[in-house]
């Protein structure tokens, strides 16, 4: 009786089967890869929305800032709506509400910006405005 490979000396593929697991571990490997590219994505994308909520935040704060003391309304909700974002603020002082601004020629600054893309996002700052003299 001869060995087995000088019976069949052609036989140097692969079966059916290696290839159908190699192919369906290759399936499986890329799948992973794809969902993580997408989550990825999503998450630049975030980022994105947030930077450009800060800076859109840190604008409005530097106009207030160089707006004078006196003409920032006080205990009055403003809402500005750029098209994409929407910003709300709301400044308090000492006549406010007894958390607020204890001190003279301060005021409390309460800015929300919020923004829809999937679902609804806000990010909040609190800053305080001094009165320059």
């Amino acid at each position: 009786m001869a060995p087995f490979n000088e019976k069949h000396p052609s036989n140097k593929g692969f079966t059916l089967i290696e290839l159908l697991v190699s192919v369906g571990m290759i399936g499986i490997i890329l799948i992973g890869f794809i969902s993580l590219q997408l989550t990825f994505g999503r998450a630049n994308i975030s980022g994105d929305d947030f930077s450009q909520a800060s800076a859109l935040a840190s604008q409005f704060i530097d106009s207030l800032k160089n707006t004078d003391y006196y003409s920032i309304p006080v205990n009055d909700l403003q809402i500005i709506n750029n098209g994409r974002y929407v910003l709300s603020w709301i400044a308090y002082d000492k006549s406010s509400a007894p958390p607020y601004s204890q001190d003279e020629g301060l005021k409390l600054l309460n800015l929300k910006i919020s923004w829809l893309r999937e679902r609804n996002h806000e990010v909040a700052f609190v800053t305080y405005l001094a009165e320059m003299f």
